[in-house]
């Protein structure tokens, strides 16, 4: 059996992301670093069509953290979260924080994009780094591991704010009829990568992309690093992969 390395590139440069990082940091918004333990459970939201299947479990929950689209979702459907949670250095950003709320800390990537520290002004924005080997960064300065997307980086921004029990939701990394718990096509920066038809332990097809498919194998990962303190309620191809038996990589040959 073979298998494909794909290498990981941002499609935002490492100068305009320190450009980026330059004016977050100018603008004295605190820096996320490590704190003690604590017992309060974490629940991170993404956009994934199951969110809304679990709707009564989020409104449950003391303390949410919304990735991307999900935040607008669940003001709409009467949650306000009480984080915000941003990796993406493009501009097209801001277009999920058109309705901020008071209530709710931003957590942004140090090199989001301007536009989105402008929209959120007055707000309570916090920056944290995410480790990235063409970046520089302040010394000392503590920075995230994880994958490729922000759900594979929540956790562990979740766990340097002394969280032990993260549940994520929304991870679902395919396609039930809509893209997202929302409506397809309510934001300017929707994808428009192929999509592809994908089986998994005799499971699908699930529809789905490149970069959700790398996302599912990330978060296979962090789920053993994290130890039993990250569970993931989803559905679609996560969920499917999840489940599915642990093979032996031996005789895997890498094709670069």
């Amino acid at each position: 059996m073979k298998a494909r390395h794909l290498d990981s590139v941002c499609i935002v440069g490492p100068d305009d992301r320190a450009r980026n990082m330059a004016t977050s940091l100018g603008r004295g918004y605190p820096v996320c670093i490590p704190i003690d333990a604590h017992d309060r459970p974490l629940v991170v939201v993404g956009s994934g069509p199951s969110v809304r299947d679990y709707l009564d479990a989020i409104r449950s929950a003391k303390e949410v953290w919304a990735i991307n689209g999900a935040y607008d979702y669940l003001v709409g459907m009467g949650v306000v979260p009480t984080g915000f949670f941003a990796l993406d250095p493009l501009p097209g950003l801001v277009d999920y924080i058109r309705h901020p709320r008071k209530e709710t800390i931003y957590y942004l990537a140090s090199t989001v994009d301007l536009s989105v520290l402008d929209a959120l002004d007055g707000y309570d924005v916090r920056i944290w780094h995410t480790n990235a080997e063409d970046m520089t960064y302040p010394s000392g300065a503590w920075s995230m591991r994880g994958g490729t997307t922000a759900i594979t980086r929540a956790p562990y921004l979740g766990y340097c704010l002394g969280y032990r029990d993260i549940t994520i939701y929304g991870a679902d990394s395919s396609f039930n009829g809509n893209r997202y718990c929302y409506e397809d096509g309510q934001y300017p920066c929707d994808s428009e990568a192929p999509r592809m038809k994908f089986m998994c332990n005799g499971e699908g097809p699930f529809e789905t992309e490149l970069c959700l498919l790398k996302q599912v194998s990330q978060l296979g990962v962090i789920i053993g690093i994290f130890n039993g303190m990250l569970k993931i309620k989803s559905g679609g191809l996560v969920d499917a992969f999840l489940r599915s038996p642990v093979m032996d990589d031996s005789d895997i040959e890498l094709e670069p």
